[in-house]
């Protein structure tokens, strides 16, 4: 049933305000649901609109200086509407991650710029920004060079030609991510963009300008603010996408299958994933955990291993984690679950407004939940009770044993991406048949772990 409700703020002081409103039902133990809805506002000494986000328009960043608190800054670098291609991020050797900017030389005449930038994590922690495209920019809006940070957040542009007058940097929620490969961004609502260009719509941060003497100039750390600027969570988007990116390729080396772009759009009117095309995130299903967004990104991976094809969709209106829906719906929504759940190597399912289901331990007659594969928790759970591993240390009885009794089968991702690679599925069942028929020695360990989570009771 809906819920309405009114009430009256008075801000008591001018800024980027932002009105939060959550509600959450707790089911039981281990289930309770959460929605979230927000209001951002830019209030003024007398008047006050909402926030627009836009990342072509200037926003506060932090300078930070070690032993005190950071100081917000307005920078007056212009906005970059026009660009070229960027180059890929580097493979650099372990050694070069923390870099040691003050070992940078110069020749003379030419300038090199190093520096750090953070942002502001869900727990309102300070972390490097990690694989974000830095570009080095005159005070004319000319581009010198482009490069990368590193997982520290640091990161090295030149040597280039000193220009003599003013420069700045400016940081992209966005990564090539190696030459003629795919996108990784964060960008605003209807950025159109071509291939390679994504970064002109990605969300950044300008330095300030500066004139440098020729050399190497460390011009310090910047962070993107967290206290008046709501546009920070367009920066965890980008760091999901980037990790979720990670997981991907590293499958390359179990089976090869046609990857793509991963171009979140944010904030848009609802969460989605538009085949062959961006990823939707609404305002707020970023908020308090990465699941949505890599449960979208996994719509795209499961498009582009199926060669750019995806099962049938799921019947109009909503669907839900433990309700049946169809088969197919079932099937696709189940394992985007299931890629939230391998990238952050967690059987937990979190909404935005701190609820969260366990997907793992639910077996037949949960109370609360359908049964079979047409239910996306079920055949998450399914999915995660192959890969994961469970055989841990009772300090109780101080003996070895299978977390869950009836499930003691686990392999990793290895047979699951193998049977995801060799042919489309369009449903749950189509998966097993390849797993069961290509994989699996016959065992019953493989059936105890899909029949305690729902599946289909027999072969």
């Amino acid at each position: 049933m809906p819920v309405q409700f009114s009430t009256a703020i008075k801000f008591v002081e001018a800024g980027q305000k932002t009105i939060t409103a959550v509600a959450k039902s707790v089911e039981s133990a281990t289930s309770s649901v959460s929605a979230v809805d927000e209001v951002v506002l830019d209030v003024a000494e007398t008047s006050g609109q909402f926030h627009v986000y836009d990342p072509r328009t200037s926003q506060p960043i932090e300078k930070l200086v070690p032993g005190h608190a950071p100081v917000i800054i307005y920078p007056d670098a212009p906005p970059v509407l026009s660009g070229t291609q960027p180059p890929a991020i580097p493979v650099p050797p372990a050694s070069e991650e923390g870099m040691n900017l003050a070992q940078v030389t110069t020749p003379a005449g030419q300038l090199t710029i190093t520096g750090r930038w953070y942002r502001y994590d869900r727990n309102s922690q300070l972390v490097g920004v990690n694989k974000c495209l830095v570009g080095l920019y005159t005070g004319t809006n000319n581009l010198l060079e482009q490069g990368y940070t590193d997982s520290t957040g640091s990161y090295s542009i030149g040597p280039v030609s000193n220009p003599g007058g003013d420069v700045w940097v400016r940081i992209y929620a966005y990564a090539l991510e190696y030459q003629g490969g795919p996108e990784v961004a964060s960008i605003h609502v209807g950025g159109t963009q071509p291939y390679t260009f994504a970064y002109l719509d990605a969300y950044n941060a300008p330095s300030p300008t500066e004139v440098f003497s020729d050399g190497t100039h460390d011009i310090g750390a910047y962070a993107v603010t967290e206290s008046t600027n709501n546009d920070r969570k367009a920066w965890w988007i980008k760091d999901d996408l980037e990790r979720g990116y990670q997981k991907r390729f590293e499958l390359q080396s179990i089976a090869s299958a046609p990857n793509g772009s991963y171009i979140a759009e944010w904030p848009t009117s609802a969460t989605g994933y538009h085949p062959n095309g961006h990823i939707d995130i609404s305002l707020v299903d970023a908020n308090d955990t990465s699941d949505t967004v890599l449960h979208e990104m996994g719509h795209a991976v499961m498009y582009y291993a199926y060669g750019n094809s995806s099962p049938p969709a799921c019947p109009p209106g909503n669907h839900y984690v433990k309700k049946v829906s169809s088969p197919s719906c079932g099937w696709s929504e189940g394992w985007a679950q299931m890629w939230h759940m391998y990238v952050n190597g967690d059987s937990i399912h979190h909404y935005p407004g701190d609820g969260s289901d366990d997907l793992e331990n639910q077996t037949w007659g949960t109370a609360g939940w359908d049964n079979g594969d047409q239910v996306e928790g079920r055949v998450a759970g399914a999915l995660w009770d192959l890969f994961d591993y469970d055989y841990e240390y009772d300090p109780i009885s101080g003996t070895w044993r299978w977390r869950e009794t009836w499930d003691n089968y686990s392999e990793g991702m290895t047979h699951i991406w193998a049977a995801m690679t060799s042919g489309k599925s369009d449903t749950f069942w189509d998966f097993w048949g390849k797993w069961k028929n290509s994989w699996s020695s016959g065992n019953t360990d493989t059936d105890r772990a899909r029949y305690a989570d729902g599946g289909h009771a027999t072969y």
